[in-house]
């Protein structure tokens, strides 16, 4: 049997990583047998060629602000085709999985800038904060 496994860290919260594991399989068209809390168990459809189908088992470990995600990619088949086949899964895999998380983080980054921007407006006009004191933190969340 051929396989591959890797560990890596998205900067991202687990619920967004396992929305985005989500999205990779249904990006690779791969159908998602089991989904268990934290756990995935997938497998690649059937298609005739070289490659046996592809099982992923993919685990979605939180660690604070950021997911450890642990990732199994294996087959049937024995030999160097087998493996590359293993191994092109998981990086395809991973890709989307880190394509999603950043896109997503980077929405959830742009909203949390906005509801601040918002919180200090009403500050402003409560006459809490000078116009001043606004602008400062305007230029600050905005990055300006």
């Amino acid at each position: 049997m051929s396989s591959h496994k890797e560990s890596f860290v998205i900067e991202s919260e687990s619920e967004n990583v396992k929305q985005s594991c989500r999205y990779a399989f249904k990006e690779m068209q791969v159908m998602v047998k089991k989904e268990d809390g934290n756990d995935f168990i997938a497998n690649e459809k059937f298609s005739f060629g070289f490659s046996n189908p592809a099982k992923i088992e993919v685990t979605v470990i939180p660690e604070g602000n950021s997911t450890k995600l642990k990732l199994k990619v294996s087959n049937i088949g024995l030999g160097p085709i087998q493996g590359k086949h293993c191994r092109t899964v998981a990086n395809t895999f991973i890709n989307a999985v880190k394509f999603k998380s950043n896109e997503s983080s980077s929405i959830e980054s742009k909203s949390s800038a906005a509801d601040e921007l918002k919180k200090f407006a009403d500050l402003k006009d409560q006459g809490i904060i000078s116009d001043e004191e606004f602008q400062a933190k305007k230029k600050k969340l905005l990055d300006l």
